[in-house]
C-alpha cells in the first residue's frame, strides 16, 4: 500500500476504519501449507495470510473444525500462535463436517469412543478460551460421493445431542438439504434443549423458501438464527435476489477460504469497485517507504514489463502457487502475494462489498452490522 502522500483520501474514508470478523477460514487446508493436489508449491503461510488479513481490517477470525483430526490441529496452530503480533483475534470451532462424518465408523475404535474424543476436545478447547462454536455440523446434499444421506442424518443429530452439553453456538452446514435439516434441528428447538440460544447457518446459498423456512426459526424459544455469506453465496442471481431479506441483525459475513472465492463468472463480480473505498480505506498506506518507486511499479506499463500483477481490486500482488516463493518484488510490499484462485480473508471486505451494492445499505451500517452480530454471538 502507498504512502499517504501518494494517494490522497477524502475525508468520510479517513473518518471510517472497517473492522471485521471473518466467522469462516479453514486454516487447515493443505493450500495453506503451500500443497496442491498432493504437490508442494510453496512454503506454509499461515502467518503471513493472517497478517494481511489484520492489515486489510480483520481483527476476529473463527476458524474452521471440520473432523475431529482438523479441529485438534485447528486448536494446536492457535496456540502456536499465541505470541505472534499483528494477527487477528483466532478462535475455532470443534466439529465434524457431514462430508466428514464416516469417520465414526473408519476410525479404530467405536462411535461411542469417537464422539467421547470430540466432547474432551471440545472440553479443553474451552478450557483454553479457544472454543467459540460446536461444528461445523449438518447436512450436505450437493457431496452424497463423500457421504450418503442416511449417514449423514445419523450423525448430524447424534452431534445434536452432544452439543446440547455444552454452551456454544452452533455452527450449522446445510447444502440442498433444508427440510431434512429443520425436520432434525428443530425438536432441540422445541424442547429447549440446546443451552445457547445462537445458531449460525454459515455460507447459505439456498432459495428464498429455504431463507424463510430457516429465518421462521428465530424466537422459537428465544433461539438465534443467523446466516453468513461468501463468495459462494453470490454466485447465482437467484441467492443475489434474497439477500435483503436477510434482516442485518442476523447477518454475519465470511470467507470460507481458501475456498468460495468472488470469481469473475459470478453475477456478483461486477458490483465490485477498486479500492481505496469504504470497505479498504487505508489500502495505500503500507507499502514500504520507496516513494516514486511504488507509483511505477502500479503504472500498468510497468507492471507489464516486471512481470508484475495485482489484486483487481486490491494494491496486493498475486501470483500463481508456484511462484509464491520466488516472487522478486518481496522488498516493495509488506503484503506477501495473494495466490491465484485461493480465497484469504483479507477478501472479506469484497463480500461486504457485493451486499452493500445489492440490498442498497449503507456501507458503513452493513459492515457493522455484520462484526457486531459475530462479536455478540462468538465473542
Amino acid at each position: 500500500m502507498l504512502k499517504k502522500n501518494i494517494i490522497s483520501m477524502n475525508s468520510t474514508l479517513e473518518k471510517f476504519i472497517p473492522k471485521y470478523y471473518d466467522v469462516g477460514v479453514n486454516i487447515t487446508d493443505s493450500m495453506f501449507n503451500g500443497n496442491y493436489h498432493g504437490k508442494i508449491h510453496h512454503q506454509n503461510d499461515i502467518i503471513q495470510v493472517l497478517k494481511k488479513a489484520f492489515k486489510h481490517h480483520v481483527n476476529d477470525v473463527l476458524l474452521t473444525g471440520s473432523s475431529l483430526s482438523e479441529s485438534n490441529k485447528t486448536i494446536e496452530i492457535i496456540q502456536s500462535l499465541k505470541n505472534e503480533i499483528n494477527l487477528p483475534n483466532l478462535y475455532s470451532t470443534v466439529g465434524i463436517h457431514p462430508c466428514a462424518v464416516l469417520e465414526f465408523e473408519n476410525a479404530s475404535i467405536s462411535v461411542d469412543d469417537h464422539l467421547f474424543k470430540l466432547e474432551n476436545l471440545i472440553n479443553k478447547g474451552i478450557k483454553l478460551n479457544i472454543i467459540r462454536a460446536f461444528g461445523e455440523i449438518g447436512l450436505d446434499y450437493d457431496r452424497l460421493n463423500f457421504t450418503p444421506i442416511d449417514k449423514q442424518l445419523i450423525y448430524f443429530e447424534k452431534q445434536l445431542n452432544l452439543a446440547t452439553k455444552f454452551n456454544l453456538p452452533l455452527f450449522l452446514h446445510m447444502r440442498t438439504a433444508c427440510d431434512d435439516f429443520i425436520k432434525i434441528l428443530k425438536p432441540f428447538l422445541e424442547k429447549n434443549l440446546l443451552i445457547n440460544k445462537n445458531l449460525l447457518i454459515h455460507s447459505f446459498t439456498g432459495n428464498k423458501l429455504e431463507l424463510e423456512k430457516l429465518l421462521n426459526l428465530n424466537g422459537f424459544n428465544n433461539y438465534n438464527i443467523y446466516i453468513s455469506l461468501n463468495g459462494a453465496s453470490l454466485r447465482d442471481n437467484s441467492t443475489l435476489d434474497i439477500i435483503h431479506l436477510i434482516p442485518l441483525n442476523r447477518l454475519m459475513i465470511e470467507t470460507d477460504s481458501p475456498w468460495c472465492e468472488i470469481k469473475k463468472s459470478h453475477p456478483s463480480y461486477k458490483y465490485l469497485e477498486k479500492s481505496p473505498n469504504i470497505f479498504y480505506p487505508c489500502d495505500y498506506e503500507n507499502y514500504n517507504n520507496i516513494g516514486n518507486d511504488v507509483k511505477e511499479i502500479l503504472n500498468s506499463n510497468t507492471k507489464k514489463n516486471l512481470n508484475l500483477s495485482l489484486h483487481e481490486f486490491l494494491p496486493i500482488p498475486i501470483v500463481k502457487s508456484d511462484k509464491f516463493d520466488s516472487f522478486k518484488y518481496k522488498s516493495f510490499f509488506e503484503d506477501t502475494p495473494l495466490i491465484k484462485n485461493r480465497n484469504e480473508p483479507c477478501l472479506i471486505g469484497l463480500v461486504a462489498q457485493v451486499i452493500s451494492k445489492i440490498t442498497k445499505q449503507n456501507p458503513q451500517l452493513i459492515i457493522e452490522s455484520a462484526y457486531n452480530n459475530s462479536r455478540q454471538v462468538f465473542g
